[in-house]
Order: C-alpha cells, then sequence, then structure tokens
C-alpha cells in the first residue's frame, strides 16, 4: 500500500477511469495504471490502483526505479529503487480524487 492512500479504499472509480483495466493475474480485482508526467525517460514509474468488479478501490501499489537511458531502447544499465516522493504522492491523491465518484 502506498502511503497515505488508505483513505482512497472504498471509493468507486468512474466508468471512465477504468477503460484500460487489466485483470490482476492470481485474483479477482482488476487494476489501472497511472504514472506521473513530470519525470525524464530514465525514470521509470508505475503507481497501481485495484479495484474490484463494481469499481471500488481495494489498494494501491507501485514502483519507480532510477535507471541511465543510453538510446532509443537501451535501458541495460543498473537499475536503482526508489522511494515515492511527497510530489508522487500528491499526483496519485489527484488523480483518484478526479477519477471517483462523490
Amino acid at each position: 500500500m502506498i502511503e497515505g492512500m488508505d483513505e482512497f479504499v472504498g471509493r468507486r472509480l468512474k466508468e471512465s477511469a477504468v477503460q484500460h483495466k487489466q485483470k490482476v493475474t492470481n485474483g479477482e480485482d482488476y487494476y489501472i495504471i497511472t504514472r506521473p508526467y513530470f519525470y525524464s525517460d530514465s525514470m521509470h514509474i508505475n503507481m497501481y490502483i485495484f479495484f474490484d468488479e463494481n469499481r471500488f478501490i481495494t489498494g494501491f501499489d507501485g514502483d519507480k526505479c532510477y535507471s541511465v537511458y543510453r538510446g532509443m531502447y537501451n535501458r541495460s544499465s543498473n537499475v536503482y529503487d526508489r522511494d515515492f516522493t511527497k510530489r508522487d504522492i500528491q499526483y496519485l491523491r489527484r488523480f483518484v480524487k478526479e477519477n471517483t465518484e462523490a
């Protein structure tokens, strides 16, 4: 669970927000991925929003890493895991607020 996101569990996502949903491979839930727009190509960040078949949020997760970008498709350099910053979490909170029903 991403720190500070507990209060959003149980909210219902809008239909428009789940157009590109994917099924969790070992469960009943679905997820969507959102990515903050304010990073360079060397930062790889995925923020997952998990929800049930009725679009109620069941949890959050994510990953963030940094790797040196060498050429258009070469990302074979070392990868360094990073923690989410306050700015990342603010982005996710704003995204959830804008894409859940009142």
